[in-house]
């Protein structure tokens, strides 16, 4: 926002732009609480181009934060596939509000667990042997993981 409030020639894009960064942290309102003071500043403070242009660019930055960079923040945090975060973040939504968006990337990677720990079977192509040829592909790949 930092950029698009200087090119613009709005004031204090600087201060904009760190008020931005720090409410977005806050979920499910920190969008809201972020934008919605910034394009009215940007509105009234410089033109209504300005404003509309703001919106836009805020708009887009939440919607590539919302549907491209937390999915895979999340599955790589979690090992869960980035589809299956946005399946749990969809599906927990829906069924508990902001709630349930919070929690459901982490009822995800706990219902995974038993699937990708259970003993490899001698059936090729099952689920558990999927997961343990998984597991050994990221072990010769050298990732240990955080820490190790």
């Amino acid at each position: 926002m930092f950029v698009t409030l200087s090119l613009l020639g709005v004031p204090f894009p600087l201060l904009w732009g760190l008020w931005v960064a720090l409410v977005d942290f806050l979920p499910m309102v920190g969008g809201a609480l972020a934008g919605i003071p910034t394009v009215a500043f940007a509105l009234f403070a410089r033109s209504l181009t300005a404003g509309i242009v703001t919106a836009v660019a805020f708009i887009v930055y939440q919607q590539i934060e919302n549907h491209v960079l937390n999915p895979v923040i999340m599955s790589r945090t979690t090992k869960v596939n980035p589809l299956l975060v946005l399946l749990s973040l969809l599906i927990g939504t829906s069924i508990g509000d902001w709630v349930g968006g919070f929690f459901g990337s982490f009822v995800a990677a706990l219902l995974s667990i038993p699937v990708c720990r259970r003993p490899a079977s001698h059936h090729q192509g099952t689920v558990a042997s999927q997961c343990h040829d998984h597991v050994g592909a990221s072990h010769r790949r050298g990732d240990r993981g955080p820490g190790r």
